[in-house]
């Protein structure tokens, strides 16, 4: 879309171009025509002829721009005012013409060619004047909606992603220069900054000292000489296989191989003649007196060799507590009367 916008501008300027060499042209020949006829000379062709000299400097310098020349007039705002100062001098001059130039030279005293100049002449001002109000709101309007990026008008017109897509990164090439206030002059040029101002351009560094490196003849089938507990993070990602650089561990969770399941005998089927894989084995059985030797009576959990489990103790039931004095008291047979006098 960038690349859309560009190129309507330069089918905008270029047409503009050609419509004020031939409003050039034509103002040249009504002056000639007014000094060969021996008349006064009226202000507006000069006017023109003025504005038309101007558009066509003002556009050779956008070209140089263009193609590799750094003049700064293609910033936004430099672009902006010269399209609205010339804009405003194209209508002024298209409304002189049109008031004071076929009206007063299309008549039986003045000859054809000077009214057939005149009317040329306001149409293609007026032709020129419209293009120009055309790419200012063009122009207007694109500034508008890319207002949120910084510094869009000290930008390039080149530089500056029009109607791009948010989502898409942009290059460093293609971003606008900071401000003066956004910049920072307390690191400015420090050399731990400097490393990292352009991670894109940062290229592989070798993990190894030239010496050690290694020889490009020898295959990779060589072990690597490293050795010791960080040997393994000095390869890179590129040595890596593919099938360890499409699993994704996580470490100290996943087991970095397949666990191998140990295969079960094959055994004869019974519906048919042929060798079938046997059922799993059967989990180990809880271990009985015998297997527990001559240690199978001491201790507090004995080993009931009928059941084959392990015989918990009996726990006694809980006995009621006895509160002292308060056991042989009967509190129905209790009256005021009797409630002690501490209690009373």
């Amino acid at each position: 879309m960038a690349r859309f916008f560009l190129c309507q501008r330069l089918a905008f300027l270029a047409f503009l171009g050609f419509l004020d060499v031939l409003v050039g042209f034509f103002a040249v020949w009504e002056i000639m025509l007014f000094k060969g006829g021996e008349i006064t000379v009226n202000p507006e062709p000069i006017f023109v002829l003025f504005n038309s000299c101007l558009l066509i400097v003002l556009l050779a310098f956008v070209t140089f721009d263009h193609f590799g020349f750094p003049i700064g007039i293609s910033q936004v705002r430099y672009e902006f005012a010269w399209i609205f100062i010339s804009s405003i001098l194209h209508l002024v001059s298209a409304i002189d013409n049109t008031t004071f130039g076929p009206p007063l030279l299309c008549n039986s005293q003045v000859p054809v060619s000077l009214c057939a100049s005149s009317l040329l002449l306001v149409v293609l001002t007026w032709l020129s004047s419209s293009i120009l109000v055309v790419y200012l709101l063009m122009l207007t309007t694109s500034v508008a909606a890319h207002r949120r990026i910084p510094a869009i008008w000290r930008a390039s017109v080149y530089a500056v992603p029009w109607f791009m897509s948010p989502l898409l990164p942009i290059s460093n090439d293609q971003r606008p220069p900071k401000t003066r206030a956004r910049e920072s002059t307390t690191w400015a040029g420090h050399p731990v900054w400097s490393a990292h101002e352009d991670e894109n351009d940062a290229q592989e560094v070798p993990l190894t000292p030239p010496g050690l490196l290694r020889d490009p003849s020898v295959s990779e089938k060589t072990p690597d000489s490293s050795s010791g507990p960080r040997a393994g993070s000095v390869n890179s990602q590129g040595r890596r296989p593919q099938w360890a650089k499409k699993i994704a561990l996580r470490r100290g969770l996943d087991q970095p191989f397949a666990v191998r399941i140990p295969p079960t005998p094959f055994e004869k089927s019974v519906w048919s003649a042929t060798t079938a894989r046997g059922t799993p084995r059967p989990p180990p059985k809880c271990a009985t007196r015998s297997d527990l030797g001559p240690f199978a009576d001491q201790g507090e959990y004995a080993v009931d060799p009928n059941r084959d489990t392990l015989t918990l103790p009996t726990i006694p039931p809980s006995r009621p507590l006895s509160y002292g004095v308060f056991s042989s008291w009967d509190g129905s047979r209790c009256s005021r009367d009797t409630v002690p006098s501490q209690w009373a």
